[in-house]
C-alpha cells in the first residue's frame, strides 16, 4: 500500500490584508518609519512570512546586510517549522503548492534563502533547497526550477538576472536556454 501523500496548506494569516495596504504606503525614503510598521506587523502576526521578506528587502536599500541576512534566516527558519510540524512524520511535506494562496509567503521565504545561499555562492546548500522546493511544487509557478538550473550550471546570480530578468518576470529566452540545458540534469527535472 502506498504512502498518503502529505500536502501542506497554510492558514489565511491576518496579516496578508494589512500588508498589502501598508505596502502601498511605505515610503523608501523613510525606512525606518516603515521598518517600524512592518515590525509592528510581526508583533500582531509573526508567522505571516512575506513581512520579514519585506522588512529584509527595507535593510538591503539601506545597505545592512547583515540585517537583511537576519530577516532571510528568520523567514526560513520559520517556514521549516510551520510546514514540518504539521506533517505526520515531521518532515517536509510531500506537497507544498503555490496553487494555494496560503502557502505563498511560505514558499516566498524558502526561495529567498535558496537565492541567498546562491548569492553567497553556498551553492550546494541552494540546490539542495530548490530541489526540494521543486519536488514538493511540482507545477513551478516561481521558477524555481530556473534558479536551480542555473546554480547547478554554475551560473552568477548577478548574471542569471541580467540575462533573463524582465521586470521581475522572466523574459521568454529563459525558457529556451532552460530547455536547452535542463536535459544534462535529468535526476532533478524529471
Amino acid at each position: 500500500m502506498e504512502k498518503q501523500k502529505f500536502e501542506f496548506i497554510d492558514k489565511k494569516r491576518p496579516a496578508y490584508d494589512e500588508l498589502n495596504k501598508l505596502t502601498e504606503t511605505l515610503d523608501p525614503q523613510k525606512p525606518e518609519q516603515g521598518l517600524s510598521k512592518l515590525e509592528q506587523l510581526i508583533k500582531k502576526d509573526a508567522d505571516y512570512l512575506e513581512t520579514y521578506l519585506f522588512i529584509a528587502d527595507f535593510y538591503v536599500t539601506m545597505d545592512e546586510i547583515d540585517k537583511w541576512e537576519q530577516y532571510i534566516d528568520k523567514a526560513y527558519n520559520k517556514a521549516i517549522q510551520m510546514i514540518t510540524e504539521k506533517s505526520p512524520d515531521g518532515l517536509w511535506p510531500d506537497v507544498l503548492s503555490w496553487n494555494h494562496e496560503e502557502n505563498r509567503h511560505i514558499i516566498s521565504a524558502l526561495i529567498e534563502k535558496a537565492l541567498f545561499f546562491w548569492m553567497v555562492e553556498e551553492n550546494d546548500s541552494a540546490i539542495k533547497l530548490l530541489h526540494q522546493l521543486l519536488q514538493s511544487e511540482t507545477e513551478d509557478q516561481c521558477g524555481i526550477s530556473f534558479y536551480l538550473l542555473a546554480v547547478l550550471e554554475n551560473m552568477d546570480y548577478e548574471v542569471f538576472h541580467e540575462k533573463f530578468d524582465d521586470e521581475g518576470d522572466f523574459n521568454d529566452s529563459v525558457y529556451e536556454w532552460f530547455d536547452i540545458n535542463s536535459v544534462k540534469y535529468n535526476t532533478y527535472f524529471t
